[in-house]
């Protein structure tokens, strides 16, 4: 194999059962590879229990089984639950054939569909519709449907469950580009990029940014001073001072003076919770940055849940703005680019805005957040980025930029409440954005449908 995927990552194969997709692309129970063994570019000791055998050939697509039906399930195709929420209301993993151990078979796998993404799972090859489970670990996903094409599937315990592939074996793959969500918009230059070549404005996404890990204490517990928790899977801000927390119904500031780091982590000299206050074993710790906006303001976007586990599940990713450039097409490169190629943090107006976006502002406008007041507010403010945009050329040859964004702390992170103008008369240095075509939540609620 030319790799396996780097360690530790959602992309690495692990030992146990995978799936040549070239030769099966709707693999069963009796199409699967077991292997014992995986290097940095082997599999080893590889059985299978199909009659004949499996030829596997050269530039055949492997796939891990991300995990295996612990009991038979009958999919159906749109909302089938009395909550209208979708679909099969739960359908635990197993992390083996064997279906002892309830999982995923790589568990930062699992923690990557914990965050939706990507929401699609195959079932015997089958493609199915699902929801995150709302814990973590996760041992299970919620509310799958089936598409149009296929009105019912009906599975049998053991029955494999793959993701989609990282790219099509026979695809060209981009490279160069940093967690790409998408793209803004083409630059007519930028400092450092080569004559000729072709620069490209896109936003850098990273999942859970904000999301420092989950409390491991096993069942619900009363806040102390010392605070242990899993780290998240990804790699999220680092931890200063001032914390937060959840308690049933509510999301508590605390403030932590250390951090112990080890098998498991410790916040310790915590302090600001209300003596009595409990939280529950799936509680999510948000790092500085993490979003409050409570559930029922969020209902107002049709955002949300009333999870305070997941903290209303409100969007803790992180979106920056980067360029690069390519002569091709496929390959890009930001070397020799002013700042790196990063936009995020390079304004023009002397203030603490962060440029084009600001990730690190939590605050909403008024007639978003319940807790705002006319001197909080803020009207104008993104946090998010969203990746489409139009960029000109104006007369006086400056750049205009053309962008949709959301309110600071709305809990979206698609962006699609506002329209901004922005401009540069370099391509890196941008004004703060000014809102052109705002949406009032409280007029076009989704609950008016």
């Amino acid at each position: 194999m030319s790799q396996t995927g780097a360690a530790g990552s959602p992309e690495q194969l692990v030992a146990g059962g995978l799936v040549d997709l070239t030769q099966n692309p709707t693999p069963t129970a009796s199409t699967i590879i077991n292997c014992s063994g995986v290097g940095a570019t082997t599999l080893t000791g590889c059985t299978t229990t199909q009659s004949g055998g499996i030829t596997v050939n050269s530039g055949d697509l492997i796939e891990q089984v991300i995990g295996y039906a612990k009991a038979g399930a009958t999919f159906n195709a749109g909302p089938n639950t009395t909550t209208g929420d979708g679909g099969l209301a739960s359908l635990t993993l197993a992390t083996s054939s064997t279906l002892a151990t309830s999982g995923f078979t790589n568990t930062t796998t699992g923690t990557l569909f914990n965050t939706n993404a990507p929401n699609r799972a195959y079932v015997n090859g089958v493609a199915v519709y699902c929801n995150q489970a709302n814990a973590n670990p996760t041992t299970k996903i919620e509310d799958c449907t089936t598409g149009a094409d296929n009105p019912q599937l009906v599975v049998s315990a053991g029955a494999p469950i793959t993701s989609d592939p990282i790219f099509p074996s026979s695809a060209s793959v981009t490279s160069g580009l940093v967690s790409p969500d998408g793209i803004v918009g083409v630059l007519p230059s930028y400092p450092g990029a080569p004559s000729g070549s072709t620069v490209v404005m896109y936003t850098e996404k990273e999942l859970s940014y904000y999301i420092a890990g989950t409390t491991t204490n096993g069942s619900a517990a009363t806040f102390s001073s010392s605070i242990a928790f899993t780290p998240s899977a990804y790699t999220s801000q680092d931890l200063p001072a001032v914390i937060s927390g959840s308690s049933p119904g509510t999301i508590v500031p605390v403030t932590c003076t250390g951090l112990t780091v080890g098998a498991t982590d410790t916040l310790t000299g915590c302090s600001g919770f209300t003596a009595g206050d409990k939280y529950s074993s799936t509680s999510w710790i948000g790092a500085p940055g993490a979003t409050t906006v409570p559930a029922a303001t969020l209902a107002l976007t049709g955002e949300g849940s009333t999870s305070t586990a997941k903290l209303f599940k409100n969007n803790e990713d992180l979106t920056v703005l980067r360029v690069a450039y390519t002569t091709d097409g496929v390959d890009f490169s930001s070397a020799g680019l002013a700042g790196g190629g990063i936009i995020s943090g390079n304004g023009t107006e002397g203030s603490n805005y962060d440029d084009i976006n600001n990730p690190a502002s939590t605050i909403s406008p008024g007639n978003l957040n319940a807790y705002a007041t006319p001197s909080t507010a803020d009207a104008t403010e993104m946090r998010f980025v969203g990746s489409g945009g139009s960029i000109i050329t104006n007369q006086d040859g400056s750049y205009g930029l053309f962008l949709s964004g959301a309110w600071a702390a709305d809990g979206d992170s698609d962006a699609f409440n506002q329209i901004f103008y922005s401009s540069s008369t370099d391509g890196q240095h941008w004004s703060v954005p000014v809102s052109v075509i705002s949406t009032d939540y409280t007029f076009s609620a989704s609950i008016a449908q």
